[in-house]
């Protein structure tokens, strides 16, 4: 009995370490990705003088990292959102409703102009940040097209289509 509870509490302890050596830096998921893409290239590619070299790979690894750290960037802008909107509603509910003279509704006036030009810029800011992740993915396929050559880019494009077909089929 006690042997199978120490197996299985070592065998969990194994699975949880396995689990957390995943990449977590910028760095690191550049690196994964972009060996990942450099696999899958050269093993569709059996000519030696067309496959990938070291130039190549670095400059994949280079736009994978500048997606990854864009995406990062995006991910952080996104995490102060919430903030700004409850500033927006405090501001909103501190505004007095009912105003006496016409210089309390002067001033309600501009402090509610106010609040509909931070709404406007919240707005904004959304857009721009749901918009950010297509142009990163977009720069990227850029960026990795011109690191390969004619060959290369007909595997990759392959690849992306690939990966397409099975998003859609899920």
């Amino acid at each position: 009995m006690m042997k199978k509870v120490i197996l299985s509490l070592s065998l969990a302890l194994l699975t949880a370490g396995a689990f957390a050596q995943t990449p977590t830096t910028p760095d690191q998921r550049a690196k994964t990705k972009s060996e990942g893409v450099a696999k899958f290239i050269d093993s569709k590619i059996v000519d030696v003088p067309k496959k990938l070299n070291a130039g190549q790979k670095k400059s994949m690894k280079d736009a994978q990292l500048a997606y990854e750290t864009g995406m990062d960037s995006v991910k952080a802008a996104k995490t102060g959102l919430p903030k700004r909107v409850e500033e927006i509603k405090a501001k909103a509910a501190a505004v007095p409703k009912e105003v006496a003279t016409e210089e309390e509704a002067a001033r309600a006036k501009a402090e509610n102009d106010a609040i509909l030009k931070m709404q406007e810029s919240l707005r904004a800011d959304q857009t721009k940040l749901n918009a950010r992740p297509d142009q990163l993915k977009a720069k990227l396929e850029e960026d990795i097209k011109k690191a390969l050559k004619a060959d290369q880019v007909k595997v990759y494009d392959q690849m992306l289509a690939d990966q397409k077909a099975k998003k859609k089929a899920n």
